[in-house]
């Protein structure tokens, strides 16, 4: 990074892919970076922060998150931090104080950033940013906001050490009701700009990452890698988002619970879930970096078998192997009595699933959370999670059509399901929200649903636990 000196203010260069420079160059009062995943969109947002701070002396910049602690977790370690092979987005000779108790950054040209969440409040109860004001409020994830709570932001923007206030936004897709689309994508005012990023778009993408998101299927390789906006209204779990679901994968501790639920199949997937029930940290453990921590009794998907055209008896082996040398409680499974003599063979004892598909939808949705719930209005935190990483084993004849060799567009794991697992459609193509699900792409779920309802005590009469 080149910096050079303008008076009292500071101008600076660096290379930018193709849709940051439009972000960085664009001076309209709002203007919205919608990216896939890996397209740099937070990055770029925390180099527009730093741009118009030196640009503009003794400016004053607001970042924001939908909490506080998320935006300290992740967007402030994009700011201050090194990432990878990349410096920090603000060099430390630039600083003069960072005030960690008041949240603010001070540059050495007098520009201010302010940094906090929606969720915090000053010593008045009122939001901690309503006694001041912004050249710039700047809105990592912005998706997660409300409308009323960015309304409420833009009415801060009045400081006077940038001529033309600017509100900056990064998201993530979401579905066509989202406020963001409403606003970016049909009301199209002058004054808003939209400008849009694929995964593609970053050249500097490690191939491993690259693999990974291209075995995302359905709606979510069109949201997270190529960064469509698309609905999800006819998906059962609309309530899973892979950005929040799915984690880095951590060795799991020996004191946490282990336990396989399984579904069986030969033609249609055999699909054997290796679950762990989080206990509590060891001290040699470090918690994974994440806006909240994983809360105690929250369900792991450790490692899974998702294969098709294979004998029960030796996917047992197999489920043996992956499992040692750990100590699995149990095994909860279909009623197929062949197939549970195959894992009672290998020593796995078995217990039947409660199937009744009703209960089980909701007992999974309460799980996965991510939602507002409906009676106190406050955040049902997810306490269902998958490793990155969890398939064992690829099943091309999933994956590959033998008779074509074209790729299909179907799941190859339990977490591709959770995009295609629909609820029944009409003529019109509309979906009708039957009391059971479209019996396709299932073969996760049912299996998931066995684990959720065993683990939380659901029985043919509610509550057995």
């Amino acid at each position: 990074m080149q910096i050079v000196s303008h008076g009292t203010s500071l101008t600076y260069h660096k290379t930018f892919l193709p849709p940051q420079a439009e972000f960085m160059e664009c001076a309209a009062p709002e203007i919205l970076f919608s990216g896939a995943w890996g397209c740099g969109k937070t990055r770029v947002l925390c180099e527009k922060i730093l741009m118009l701070c030196l640009r503009y002396p003794n400016n004053r910049v607001g970042l924001f998150r939908r909490t506080g602690r998320a935006v300290r977790a992740t967007t402030l370690r994009k700011l201050l931090e090194q990432d990878g092979n990349l410096p920090p987005v603000i060099l430390p000779q630039l600083i003069r104080s960072h005030n960690k108790k008041e949240s603010c950054i001070t540059l050495r040209n007098g520009s201010e950033i302010l940094y906090g969440g929606m969720d915090q409040r000053g010593t008045d109860g009122e939001a901690w940013f309503n006694s001041l004001d912004f050249g710039t409020i700047a809105v990592d994830q912005a998706e997660e906001l409300t409308e009323d709570e960015y309304s409420l932001l833009g009415g801060r923007l009045r400081h006077p050490s940038q001529p033309v206030q600017q509100a900056i936004l990064a998201c993530n897709p979401k579905g066509k009701s989202h406020w963001l689309y409403r606003r970016f994508f049909i009301e199209k005012a002058r004054e808003r700009v939209l400008i849009r990023s694929k995964t593609k778009d970053n050249i500097f993408l490690p191939k491993p990452y690259l693999a990974r998101l291209s075995r995302f299927t359905g709606p979510y390789y069109q949201r997270f890698v190529e960064g469509e906006w698309v609905d999800m209204e006819g998906l059962v779990y609309g309530n899973f988002d892979p950005l929040l679901h799915i984690i880095d994968r951590k060795p799991i501790p020996s004191g946490w619970a282990l336990f396989w639920s399984v579904d069986f199949g030969y033609a249609q997937p055999y699909c054997a879930q290796l679950w762990a029930i989080k206990g509590d940290y060891p001290i040699d453990w470090d918690k994974p970096k994440l806006p909240v921590d994983i809360p105690k009794g929250s369900m792991l998907l450790a490692r899974e078998i998702y294969y098709s055209h294979r004998t029960g008896d030796l996917h047992a082996d197999r489920m043996v192997r992956i499992a040692a040398p750990n100590l699995v409680e149990s095994t909860v499974c279909d009623w197929d009595a062949e197939g549970r003599s195959f894992l009672e063979k290998v020593g796995y004892g078995t217990e039947c699933a409660f199937k009744e598909i009703e209960v089980g939808i909701q007992a999974m949705m309460l799980r996965i959370g991510n939602y507002t719930s409906p009676n106190d209005g406050k955040y049902v935190v997810p306490t269902l999670y998958i490793m990155d990483g969890a398939l064992d084993e690829l099943d091309e004849r999933l994956q590959t059509d033998p008779a074509t060799g074209k790729r299909r567009n179907v799941p190859v794991c339990t977490s591709d399901e959770f995009g295609f697992y629909g609820w029944p459609t009409d003529r019109a193509g509309n979906p009708k929200k039957t009391e059971v699900p479209a019996d396709e792409f299932n073969h996760g779920m049912d299996t998931a649903r066995y684990a959720v309802v065993r683990t939380d005590g659901y029985g043919s009469d509610g509550w057995i636990g």
